[in-house]
């Protein structure tokens, strides 16, 4: 092409260099295909997909037979998510070279993607009968053919691909995969292991293994295994959180505030002190004294709630303490009186902490598990709150909460609680009194399946869930309180009652992995087993 080639400069890695070539190329001979597809291929490696986009379909229309304008263009949409073009490319260089992997392959890949199975599988087929032995055409095909339903299919594939490649991780992983899929646990486990064996760091297999771990309460190995999985992918934004959690569960306490301060909630602040000017680090409790300490809220309300409780140790070394967070919160914070502000503009030099992050400030080994907060409800939402349950019916008076929480669609980190409404409002069945449905965004459905369960009115307080001082207020003053972990728990514990917490298994560090809560003294715990079945501690309510 000439003696600055941009093939060559783009495979030494210096995408600079080859558009320049390329484009010296193209300026002389404008019709020149290649120059163009290097132009697109190094205007992509610079990050400009939209010139890149024009480049290789420039390339494509002057050589409409190459096969590689297409592929190029192919990896383009792949790169920008967008699959279904990213399928018509990778289809289309295929064709115009049939006897070529790579493109199938690609094209297996992203109709994999799509869900499209069938159409996965006869690329990697295409692939194996260009590569016979091709050890991630095998797995795929495999994998693909299981989400077909066809797992006997599926598993001869992969005793095929591990007879081939008997060192290879791959296959035996996706053997675990398969066998997970098909209800076999302990199998799966075991294929999961000899993919470790095999490759320690398969990124894929350290998570499967750790999610399984987790489910059988192995929570040690789990957090090792999850953090071995972060030295292979350090960027992953899950698996700090992973470690966190199941550190937490353990009691160990200064490892898994580490983890926990690379939260979304602490990135997404640092960001925008970084943009600000400022840099975002925890201080010392010693590097407090007498310095005024603003609260920064972050997270959910019950979050913000229970991470205040360890503010009251700020009062001993700083010289003031204040809060800003949700409006919501603001009159019940004001009432804990462990802060000299709420929600004021902040102070010239004043020192900014996130909530979540105070026990790492405050709190050492056993020394973190710290009392709540107190706060009576407002007196004028008592009253009303007050007539408002009496309408319903008599006492007792009970409340009941089956889902909260952020659903997994929305975040991989989510902690996301429910328990069945008919099955909770039939073990309730034969409790005395006025039952009530303390449940933010309750369905009408919903409230219907949980009457009949009950076999009485449930009395809708989703009004009142919404508003943190009437939640506040219905917790003070019901004489019996059911659900999972809410903020309507942090609120109770903030009012000095109690509740009966239904936990899911795995359960929530704050709960603990057994017995009660330290941070929810005289809390009744109630456990879902570890198959899923909640009847144990249903069966519990009516007593």
């Amino acid at each position: 092409m000439s003696s600055a080639d941009p093939f060559r400069l783009l495979q030494s890695g210096d995408a600079l260099a080859a558009l320049q070539a390329a484009a010296g190329i193209a300026a002389s001979d404008p019709d020149n295909a290649r120059a163009h597809l290097a132009a697109g291929i190094a205007l992509r490696a610079l990050g400009r997909f939209e010139p890149a986009r024009e480049a290789l379909e420039r390339a494509a229309r002057l050589a409409p037979q190459d096969f590689a304008p297409a592929y190029e263009l192919g990896v383009l949409h792949e790169f920008a998510r967008r699959d279904p073009q990213a399928l018509e490319q990778f289809e289309r260089a295929a064709a115009l070279r049939p006897a070529f992997a790579p493109p199938l392959f690609a094209a297996g890949l992203a109709a994999y993607r799509l869900g499209d199975w069938a159409r996965a599988a006869r690329h990697f087929s295409g692939v194996l009968a260009i590569e016979p032995r091709n050890l991630e055409a095998l797995v795929n095909l495999a994998q693909s053919r299981a989400e077909e339903s066809r797992h006997e299919e599926a598993r001869e594939i992969l005793e095929r691909a591990i007879a081939a490649h008997p060192d290879a991780a791959s296959p035996r992983y996706a053997m675990g995969w398969l066998s997970r899929r098909l209800g076999r646990r302990d199998e799966a486990a075991r294929r999961y292991e000899q993919a470790l064996a095999r490759d320690p760091r398969h990124l894929d297999a350290l998570l499967a293994l750790g999610r399984d771990l987790v489910s059988r309460g192995d929570y040690s190995r789990a957090a090792e295994l999850y953090a071995r999985a972060a030295a292979v992918a350090p960027a992953d934004p899950d698996l700090p959180l992973y470690i966190a959690q199941t550190l937490l569960l353990l009691g160990r306490w200064n490892e898994a505030w580490r983890w926990y301060a690379r939260r979304d909630s602490r990135i997404a602040f640092e960001a925008a002190e970084r943009a600000a000017g400022r840099r975002y680090a925890v201080p010392s409790l010693q590097e407090l004294r007498g310095r005024d300490v603003r609260v920064v809220a972050e997270q959910g309300l019950g979050d913000n709630l229970f991470f205040a409780r360890f503010a009251a140790r700020l009062r001993s070394a700083a010289s003031s303490v204040s809060f800003a967070g949700d409006a919501r919160l603001r009159s019940i914070l004001e009432r804990t009186r462990a802060f000299d502000r709420i929600d004021e503009s902040p102070a010239e030099g004043e020192v900014r902490i996130l909530v979540a992050d105070l026990p790492r400030v405050v709190a050492q080994d056993e020394d973190v598990f710290v009392p709540s907060l107190s706060a009576a409800p407002d007196a004028a939402r008592e009253a009303a709150v007050c007539a408002r349950l009496a309408r319903a019916g008599p006492r007792p008076w009970v409340a009941v909460t089956w889902r909260s929480g952020t659903p997994r669609e929305r975040s991989r980190q989510a902690l996301s609680k429910s328990v069945p409404p008919a099955e909770l409002f039939a073990a309730l069945a034969a409790v005395a009194g006025t039952v009530f449905a303390l449940q933010r965004g309750a369905s009408a459905e919903e409230l219907e399946s949980a009457s009949q369960a009950l076999g009485r009115p449930v009395h809708d307080l989703a009004r009142e869930s919404e508003e943190p001082e009437d939640a506040l207020a219905v917790v003070a003053l019901v004489d019996r309180y059911v659900g999972v972990s809410s903020t309507n728990m942090h609120l109770a514990a903030l009012a000095g009652r109690t509740a009966e917490v239904l936990v899911p298994f795995p359960p929530e560090w704050r709960w603990r992995a057994e017995g009660e809560s330290p941070w929810f003294p005289g809390f009744r715990v109630l456990r879902q087993s570890r198959d899923g079945d909640w009847s144990h501690a249903l069966a519990t309510l009516s007593g």
